[in-house]
């Protein structure tokens, strides 16, 4: 042989053995097959056995990212998700139909393990087809003995099962005391008896069903029950869902917060917007607000009179108007009270240059008469108080709003409000189902009581255009 010829041999080899060094570290390595962390029995032939339909955990190792790529076992897929390390997993749904099966990677013709199943029996409702749309609870008896609804340990399994059209079940479970709860619309409950298990194996019982007995002068229909049985159910299900859990702790409430405090912030811009001040008092209008709330529940004793909010019309006095204290001449917001049920209001200011400005629906200020008070500045000393009354002019309520421009524009504005009020509702209901508790217990009460308040806002409104219509 020439030297030219082992060359090309050896080349050729070379070439070969780091092909093949390069398939079997990149080729993903079969680990195990596993319904809810049990693993799978084998046959002597290596063959894996289940039962038709369970989710099986399919384990590989791979030293290069396997997400992207899927399991497959007949027409069924399921994606490969990174476990720890190399390991990565896809949870693979099995075929309806018992026999034998090889689990691969699809598109890369690897198999990695094959898998025999078994058929179950069916349940049969009293027409005597398999009861679609029933459903199967399986319970154990608890150390006390009592009977207690089963949870799978890893919550791969779903506990109850609903039964789909074949009204075929199985349930994985290890070593314990067992029964099985079937029940189906316009069936009687079934119980079967007692079943001992003694290691792992598949749980599953068939059943006839029998029509419900119904009472003379008592009818149920057996629709809606089973309708809120199966909304209870899947809920049950949602709750034990990792991802739902964690897109709706990590996403859904959240932005339900977000909402809820831009609905909030609209509130309190819309406050500061009818009494014309600037958004820069954003950051000092809840201390204001708390001095408000002083001076009107705790205060009231202590405050020096400094005149009386009442109607031009009648010269009634009126109650519960906002009156603000602005400091001269930088404009500032001190202080915020309310008029009391014989219209008086006060400040616990000493002296100064001072305005005020008073705020109630349906009045306005300055009422449009010669020789009143039209919130010029004017000076204050303690020791020696001028009386500066409010007169107020009554108007129509909405004799502003027809002649407003933006008249249009602010009722488009409170629709998107109350959409947006409906969406934060939603989502704080979908978390409130999904992780119960108090917080999210508690922002569903609060929108709640928002939109309980837009209700009753708008009601206000059509009855008082009712009223205008009547006049």
């Amino acid at each position: 042989m020439t030297t030219t010829n082992k060359i090309k041999i050896f080349v050729i080899f070379s070439l070969l053995w780091c092909g093949l060094s390069w398939r079997t570290a990149h080729a993903a390595e079969f680990r195990s097959l596993a319904l809810d962390h049990y693993s799978l029995p084998q046959t002597s032939e290596g063959a894996y056995q289940t039962f038709i339909g369970a989710n099986i955990d399919v384990s590989v190792t791979s030293a290069t990212d396997m997400k992207g790529k899927n399991a497959s076992v007949d027409s069924n897929q399921a994606g490969f998700q990174l476990e720890s390390g190399e390991i990565y997993t896809a949870t693979l749904t099995m075929p309806i139909k018992p026999g034998s099966y090889e689990i691969n990677i699809q598109g890369e013709g690897i198999v990695l393990a094959k898998v025999i199943l078994r058929d179950l029996p069916v349940v049969v409702d009293p027409t005597g087809h398999p009861a679609y749309g029933g459903r199967v609870t399986l319970q154990f008896k608890d150390p006390n003995g009592l009977w207690q609804i089963w949870d799978s340990p890893s919550r791969k399994q779903n506990n109850p099962i609903h039964l789909g059209y074949t009204g075929q079940y199985g349930f994985y479970v290890d070593k314990g005391d067992y029964r099985l709860l079937i029940e189906s619309s316009g069936a009687e409950a079934y119980y079967t008896d007692p079943i001992e298990v003694s290691s792992l194996t598949v749980l599953s019982q068939g059943a006839t069903l029998s029509y419900a007995k119904q009472t003379p002068d008592v009818q149920q229909d057996s629709t809606v029950v089973t309708l809120v049985n199966l909304i209870i159910d899947r809920i049950a299900e949602l709750q034990k869902d990792l991802k739902i859990s964690e897109l709706t702790r990590n996403a859904i409430l959240p932005f339900s917060w977000l909402v809820f405090l831009i609905t909030l912030l609209g509130f309190l811009v819309s406050i500061l917007a009818q009494f014309g001040l600037s958004l820069s008092l954003l950051p000092s209008l809840p201390m204001l607000l708390m001095h408000g709330g002083l001076n009107i529940f705790g205060g009231k004793k202590n405050l020096i009179q400094w005149g009386i909010v009442s109607e031009l019309q009648s010269g009634f006095a009126i109650p519960l108007a906002t009156i603000m204290l602005f400091h001269e001449d930088d404009h500032r917001l001190l202080s915020i009270t309310v008029s009391s049920m014989d219209g008086t209001y006060g400040f616990k200011a000493k002296e100064g240059k001072f305005s005020v400005f008073v705020s109630k629906r349906n009045y306005q200020f300055p009422a449009d008469a010669a020789g009143l008070y039209r919130g010029q500045p004017f000076m204050y000393a303690s020791e020696n108080p001028v009386m500066t009354n409010l007169v107020m002019h009554r108007i129509k309520p909405f004799e502003e709003e027809r002649a407003s421009v933006l008249a249009v524009g602010s009722k488009m504005v409170g629709l998107v409000k109350e959409v947006v009020l409906i969406i934060g509702l939603l989502m704080s209901l979908w978390g409130a189902v999904i992780l119960p508790g108090v917080p999210t217990v508690t922002l569903v009460i609060i929108y709640f009581f928002l939109i309980m308040a837009r209700i009753r806002n708008h009601r206000r409104v059509s009855e008082a255009k009712m009223i205008e219509r009547g006049a």
